[in-house]
């Protein structure tokens, strides 16, 4: 199924990219970068016309086009991870992800001149390796973390008093614990 709409999309893209710029596109690759070079409102009529050709919503057209068409015209991150994964240990760890990606982008295209990386796998990764970084979780939630266990820890504490008074209180009705 997806193999078969991979190459409806690639021809819808192509024939539509064409219409909508005027500019004769040999084939996808040349459509793809006759797409780079245009501003979002022709990209956003594209989704529109594609939608319609392919019967499907503009977010899906747009979505498929970001996240699965177009990597096809990058270079795989696989040789990088080790890379990447270093560079992201390195980042600051108040940056956001959008920073942390941006850094570990342009830090590769300095090392690497002929790489060419799709952004939104590299911010997949990035994103991954921050989640399951333990500096990261900790330098960023710690605060939060800590607060939430002395919360937490209280009001286990409490409860627990609060459960052995009533316990107390049940056997000796009439004796006063508040003095204790």
């Amino acid at each position: 199924m997806e193999d078969r709409f991979k190459k409806l999309f690639g021809k819808a893209f192509l024939e539509i990219m064409q219409l909508k710029t005027r500019v004769y596109c040999k084939d996808i690759l040349d459509a793809h970068q006759e797409f780079l070079r245009h501003q979002d409102g022709v990209k956003f009529d594209l989704w529109k016309d594609m939608s319609l050709a392919l019967g499907t919503t503009s977010k899906k057209v747009h979505d498929f086009y970001h996240n699965t068409w177009s990597k096809q015209f990058y270079d795989t991150i696989d040789p990088f991870r080790q890379q990447i994964k270093d560079l992201v240990r390195n980042a600051g760890s108040t940056d956001s992800i959008q920073q942390v990606t941006k850094f570990v982008i342009a830090q590769l295209r300095t090392s690497q001149i002929d790489v060419n990386l799709h952004y939104q796998t590299v911010y997949q990764y990035v994103n991954y390796q921050i989640k399951n970084s333990v500096r990261y979780t900790t330098s960023r939630n710690e605060s939060k973390s800590l607060d939430l266990c002395f919360v937490f820890k209280e009001q286990e504490e409490n409860d627990k008093v609060k459960e052995e008074e009533q316990a107390y209180q049940s056997l000796f009705p009439f004796f006063d614990f508040s003095d204790i």
